[in-house]
This record gives C-alpha cells, structure tokens and sequence, in this order.
C-alpha cells in the first residue's frame, strides 16, 4: 500500500507566538554573584596594570590616569551588568524552552524538546554558597551547550531538568512507538 505524502500550508496566524510568552525571571540572588565575579576579575586584572604601570618609571606620573580609566571601567561594567540582568528569562512550553537576554538586542534562543540531547546541572563554588545552579541543555550536532541559564534555584534547575528528561522519554517512546 503506498502512502500519500501531505505538506499543508500553514497558516501563520495559528503559529504561537514566542512573543507572548511570559518569561520567568532568574533568581535575584545571582546578581551578587554577577558582582563578585566581575570585582574578582577587575581586581586581577587592576592589579596586573598598576604593577605594570608602576614598575615602568616612564608610566609613574600616568598612574592617576590609569586609576580613573580604571575606575570608569569598572563602574560602565557594572552599570552594563545591572542593566541587562533584569532583562534575562526563561519559559518552558510544552514542547519547548525559551532562554531571553540581551541589553542593545534581544537574543531568544528557542530549543524544540525534540533536538535535546542532554542536560546537565552544574554548582559552581560561589552558586553553590547561595542556593543556585546553573541548566546546561545540550542538542545535537554541538560539543558546547545551546543554553546555559545560570542563577536557577538548584531545586528549580533540578525540576527543569527533570521535566526537559521526561519530554525527552515521552518522545522517544512516540518516535519508536512503544
């Protein structure tokens, strides 16, 4: 018995909109998190200039020029950071995950349960001082993760994962008919 081949067309007005989907915030803790990674950071990276700046004689009467510039740096850094955290969310669909972020544009990455092939949850040190997590979804096709939505609660990321899993497994099980 052959089988007839149908490609309907869609009408784009019954396509859901990613749009309209209300997006979770990530946890508001994280953002001290954000704050200690950037200090450490600027504080490796301070300290690398000044020694530099000071152990060249001919930069010692710039060192008040390089502690503004300094300064500026890490102020517009911080600034950048607090703008855009607030701007990060996620949702999860029935049959998909939206990760938003961005502070000039906007960047919605959208991942069909059907591509995911892993995910993971990881603790760093600082995370884990403060409850948090962070939910790696991997797809097919990349070594690296097509989403990492860090600052989760870990019960949270753990719960996600577990319902990523089980969409996962409900598909299988409908791709191989079992």
């Amino acid at each position: 018995m052959e089988s007839k081949f149908e490609n309907p067309q869609i009408d784009l007005a019954d396509v859901p909109k990613h749009e309209d989907v209300m997006f979770e915030a990530i946890a508001t803790r994280y953002w001290s998190i954000i704050v200690i990674r950037l200090l450490i950071r600027f504080l490796i990276f301070g300290a690398a200039i000044f020694t530099l700046a000071y152990t060249i004689e001919s930069l010692n009467k710039f060192l008040w020029l390089f502690g503004i510039a300094y300064l500026l740096i890490v102020g517009c850094s911080l600034y950048w950071h607090r703008i855009a955290f607030p701007k990060r969310g996620f949702a999860i669909r029935k049959h998909d995950i939206l990760y938003r972020r961005g502070v000039l544009s906007t960047i919605k990455t959208i991942v069909p349960f059907q591509r995911v092939q892993h995910v993971a949850v990881n603790e760093s040190f600082l995370s884990r001082k403060y409850g948090l997590a962070q939910l790696q979804i991997f797809t097919a096709g990349g070594s690296s993760s097509d989403i990492k939505i860090s600052g989760l609660e870990k019960e949270q990321a753990e719960q996600m994962k577990s319902q990523i899993m089980l969409h996962i497994t409900d598909l299988e099980h409908d791709d191989y008919g079992t």
